[in-house]
């Protein structure tokens, strides 16, 4: 793998000139990319009364008023589309839906201005910047449907809908990113991320999906990158990102818009169509891209409604006298539409809406047909001729472009439609599940023997009906319907109407939209995400390190250059004795790191805060090296700390803004042992917000005042438990090693973290981070200074990128704590000594195998492995788990608020937390507080709440121990510790206070997230758990880094480039 250091001054932020060769147009990228990157170059001193337009709620359709008023022009609007695409595409929230910019915006929009001068606009769009999606061609851009395959393609010529967006006089601003091949390449691939452009965000919720494939698209428009944004949609890929984003969104009746000149999936079902803020500003894009093109036979059938002006159907009183259809349902969005529809005097028709089978589906037998007709018509110099040629560069470069595999790209190869034999089969498929869709559709539309008792349109949700929709080309339009009551996430509801019934169509969700104004923007929705970004909602406080930043690196990289994914505790004091590397520049390098790839780039928001006295520790420990002195086991290394630990002269916060100020005036117990180790402070991690005791709907990593940490190994996979940014730290080399704390609170969530079990803090998450995370015994690590959730159960651990690296933190942090009746007593211990290499030897593991799931193939390589290094494995049955009542939300209020009375602060108890969050529910509150509020109500003083909970304490304190102490008796046949997946002893040992440590077993075989084992003892086996996750971990060598398992969100990181590719803006 190539190793690339970035020193530019505006660092890869321009993709590399493609294709015509044109100097001046490399070089206007360029300037383009210097405005984008560092606000300066092209674009003059805003002045102070020049002050930003509110793009995320300022529609196409009041821009161009503005701008036929003469009260802005299509220059200033352009630049300040840049200037936002540059605080948040790979910035702030660093949403990465633009793919790529049009090195003549600028220029265009001057244009625009000048014509508008001269001679009057040239068509409704005139000087609106639009964004497309990265498979419409712009001649002299590559069209690289997200993929490494078209890299370097480049048409030569303007797609249909481009030149008449041209004709229009829109100005064209960029491309946007996609799920590759609009989502066909493998049904596992997450919406919304492609081997070349990485993965997109959704601005509303950054762990939630971004919809597809459409994704750059809908985010996009949601969060006010340009004025209208088009994307494509084969079946579901612009309704879905409309409805996740919560915009406005059209899937056309197919041929409506000539597909012309974009890369293709399938010719009978593929449609382009705007994503848009409002219905006015689709209707105003839908008009002028309509027309027959003799290059796209599909569009002859639109012949009657070409031309058509979609802006005249836009009538508060549309809704009134038409027929719709409704459903039966539950969601609460959608009863609201069904009555505001009834009350703006349209008659709602309960129908059924039967089941639509599972079709036999057109578009594999399509794509490679279609797909190489496109790929034939581009110049000489694309390099890529045909879809067999795509396919076997992927299948040649699978790290990069297999990451979720091929199941639909594979299939897709074996349709040789040029045989005739398949051609007939095919064509027979195709009219058949044509005329089905039809059948079903015009089914439910007629609903009685006449005219009169026809249906205008059925109201679904989100969506509904779209694959009947996409197999016969009816149109669907998606409109705001609300927001989820326990995540805050937007909910769309569509109309779905006839063949090309866009009119009706949009006076009926205009008459809507106007009555509910649901729409919000995102900054108002999910202000955690966008309060660092600079414009017109907030007044940036509290940011993360390097918020902003973009610039030349520091020189503190000393060759060769580290790669601080890899690099171990042992290999930097060998550099330390060695003389090659000091503290001071391995500071640097980390501070380095989090600046690409914390609040930029990946954007992963692992890192709180930088200790400000990072660098003068350093100095000192060089200081002491250099005059011989003596350090302990973490001399000059720098260590990061989750943000419920207190370090000195820095906010404890635990993610909420009710602690945004709560500055310690001691250091943690834990804290005074690792500087007494001689470990650098280099800053805090993010936690998910008060260790997950906020609300059931809260996924892991998010905090009201910190927002969501990413995982480095695939953005939209849950880190499972509080401690995400301590793990992702770890993962992504943003320090030496990381400390976080063990309790058993996670919350099951949502969005990002649905569906996952209650985590324990560090093991789970350590597992998802494909890193080794640590809980150590109970009682060894002193707990003084660390923001509690339950006292009775938890404890500080260790993360880091290998077994030894932990071993060598853990003999750091264990010692007594006067201040801690559980660690008072507390030895100090050197856990390295434990590491050998032939633990395993003559040792009798018990194994607990997964029976299903991706683990279970690396569970049984592990168990082989194991067995080679001369363990006798043991299976093992595990009865059912204690179910004992959980103490921790009853322990919460006594255990805060004993915490909050040595700090200083209005806050001082956990009802006070609740009060500032109630007075600042915007701000806090996007997924409630419900278990908090809960929490605050437990008065343990009561003589009869204290019983209960302290039965209940000592029952699941007993019943969990003497759960893990019979496993591992074994009925009189005792083995030495139990080998599992991590999360089987994961909330019983908590609750048991006992040992567990989970190490990398693997990546799963369909979308490469890590899996982990563990190995779990009971109280005290600390030391020998270390050992024998050493000795496996030493043989297997699992662990690979993010860059290699998930290259497509680090390819483009500073300073190193571990794959070069071109980059987004």
């Amino acid at each position: 793998m190539s190793v690339h250091l970035l020193r530019a001054g505006v660092p890869f932020v321009a993709a590399e000139a493609s294709g015509s060769g044109e100097s001046m147009r490399a070089h206007r990228l360029v300037l383009i990319a210097a405005v984008v990157a560092l606000g300066i170059g092209l674009v003059p001193a805003r002045a102070a009364a020049d002050r930003p337009l509110d793009l995320e709620m300022t529609s196409a359709t009041q821009l161009g008023a503005m701008m036929a008023s003469g009260r802005l022009s299509s220059y200033k609007l352009t630049r300040e589309y840049l200037e936002r695409i540059a605080a948040v595409n790979q910035r702030g929230p660093a949403l990465n839906a633009v793919r790529s910019l049009n090195p003549d915006a600028l220029e265009e929009a001057r244009e625009s201005d000048r014509v508008r001068r001269r001679s009057g606009p040239r068509g409704p769009l005139e000087g609106l910047p639009v964004l497309l999606k990265d498979n419409v061609d712009v001649a002299g851009m590559p069209s690289t449907a997200g993929s490494i395959v078209l890299e370097h393609s480049v048409p030569d010529r303007d797609a249909t809908v481009v030149r008449k967006l041209r004709a229009a006089g829109a100005v064209i601003l960029g491309k946007v990113n996609l799920t590759e091949f609009a989502a066909y390449v493998s049904n596992n691939q997450q919406s919304g991320n492609s081997s070349l452009g990485g993965q997109v965000l959704n601005p509303y919720d950054t762990a939630a999906d971004p919809g597809g494939s459409s994704s750059g698209s809908g985010v996009a428009a949601a969060a006010g990158l340009a004025a209208l944004t088009i994307g494509s949609d084969s079946e579901g890929s612009i309704i879905s990102p409309a409805s996740q984003n919560g915009v406005v969104g059209i899937r056309p009746s197919t041929g409506l818009w000539s597909r012309h000149g974009v890369v293709p999936i399938s010719d009978t079902q593929d449609t382009l169509g705007p994503l848009t803020q409002t219905v006015s500003d689709a209707a105003l894009l839908l008009g002028p891209l309509t027309g027959v093109d003799p290059a796209d036979p599909k569009t002859a059938a639109s012949a009657g409604v070409a031309g058509t002006d979609y802006t005249k159907a836009l009538k508060a009183d549309a809704l009134r006298g038409a027929r719709i259809g409704v459903m039966g349902s539950n969601n609460a969005q959608y009863n609201a539409a069904r009555a505001e529809v009834e009350s703006l005097g349209a008659t709602v028709v309960q129908i059924p809406v039967p089941n639509f089978p599972t079709a036999d589906p057109i578009l594999p037998r399509e794509f490679r047909r279609d797909l190489t007709n496109y790929l034939t018509q581009l110049p000489p110099s694309a390099p890529i001729k045909s879809f067999d040629e795509a396919y076997a560069y992927l299948k040649a470069h699978p790290e990069e472009g297999l990451k979720y595999g091929d199941s639909r790209m594979g299939p897709s190869s074996m349709f040789h439609l040029e045989i005739p034999s398949e051609q007939a089969e095919y064509e027979a498929t195709r009219d058949a599940e044509i005329a089905r869709a039809k059948v079903y559709l015009d089914g439910l539309l007629d609903q009685g023997p006449g005219p009169a008792d026809d249906l205008d349109a059925v109201l679904q949700l989100q969506l509904g009906l779209i694959s009947p929709a996409s197999f016969a080309g009816y149109p669907i339009v998606s409109v705001p319907g609300g927001y989820s009551a326990s995540t805050n996430n937007p909910v769309n509801v569509t109309f779905v109407g006839r063949r090309f019934s866009e009119f009706n169509l949009i006076g009926y969700a205009y008459a809507y939209e106007q009555a509910t104004h649901n729409r919000r923007p995102p900054s108002e929705v999910n202000p955690a995400s966008w309060r660092c970004v600079p414009g017109p909602r907030f007044k940036p406080h509290s940011c993360p390190p390097f918020s902003g930043s973009a610039g030349p690196l520091s020189d503190a990289l000393v060759p060769p250059t580290l790669d601080l994914q890899r690099l171990t505790i042992a290999e930097v004091q060998r550099r330390f004795a060695a003389g090659t590397l000091t503290s001071a520049q391995l500071v640097r390098a980390y501070l380095d790191r989090i600046r690409f790839v914390n609040a930029q780039g990946p954007g992963i928001n692992a890192v709180r805060a930088i200790d400000p006295s990072a660098t003068a520790q350093a100095a000192e420990a060089d200081k002491k090296r250099r005059r011989g002195v003596a350090g302990g086991p973490l001399a000059g290394i720098p260590v990061l700390v989750s943000d419920t630990i207190d370090v000195a002269g820095m906010p404890t916060t635990a993610g909420s803004l009710a602690l945004e100020h709560n500055v310690a005036r001691h250091d943690a117990q834990l804290v005074q042992r690792l500087r007494r180790a001689g470990a650098i402070i280099l800053g805090k991690a993010n936690v998910t917000e008060l260790s997950g005791m906020m609300s059931t709907s809260m996924p892991a990593g998010y905090g009201g005042l910190s927002g969501q940490v990413l995982n480095p190994y695939d953005v939209r996979s849950s880190l499972n438990g509080s401690n995400a940014g301590a793990v992702a730290a770890a993962a992504a080399g943003l320090a030496a090693v990381t400390v976080g704390v063990e309790a058993d609170a996670t919350t099951t969530g949502s969005g990002g973290n649905a569906g996952n079990p209650a985590s324990p803090s560090i093991v789970v998450p350590a597992t998802a981070g494909g890193v080794v995370g640590m809980r150590p015994t109970y009682g060894l690590i002193g707990r003084t200074g660390v923001l509690p959730v339950a006292r009775s159960q938890e404890t500080p651990g260790p993360i880091g990128r290998t077994v030894p690296d932990v071993a060598t933190l853990l003999t750091a942090l264990v010692g007594p704590d006067p201040h801690d009746d559980a660690a008072a007593g507390a030895q100090p211990a050197d856990y390295t000594a434990a590491l050998d290499k032939t633990a395993l030897a003559g040792k009798r593991i018990g194994v607990i195998a997964p029976t299903s799931g991706v683990s279970v193939q690396p569970f049984a390589n592990a168990v082989a492995l194991v067995t080679s290094l001369g363990a006798t494995a043991v299976p093992l049955t595990a009865p059912a788990r204690p179910r004992t009542p959980s103490v921790v939300d009853r322990e919460l209020g006594r255990d805060v608020a004993g915490y909050l009375a040595s700090h200083r602060g209005p806050v001082r108890s956990l009802a006070d937390i609740v009060a500032f969050n109630n007075a600042h529910a915007a701000d806090e509150l996007k997924f409630g507080q419900g278990r908090l509020d809960a929490a605050a109500m437990i008065d343990l003083s009561d003589p009869a709440t204290a019983a209960g909970y302290q039965a209940d304490l000592t029952a699941g304190r007993a019943a969990s121990r003497a759960y893990i102490d019979n496993l591992l008796a074994n009925g009189g046949a005792p083995v030495d510790a139990i080998l599992s997946p991590t999360a089987t002893f994961a909330e019983v040992g908590t609750r048991a206070g006992y040992p567990q440590i989970s190490v990398p077993a693997g990546y799963d075989p369909t979308r490469r997230r890590p899996v982990a084992i563990s190995f779990t003892g009971t109280g005290g086996d600390d030391a020998k758990l270390i050992a024998y996750a050493y000795a496996y971990e030493r043989a297997a060598q699992i662990h690979q880094p993010p860059s290699v398992i998930n290259p497509q969100t680090w390819h483009c990181v500073a300073p190193i480039v571990y794959v070069p590719r071109t980059c987004g803006p």
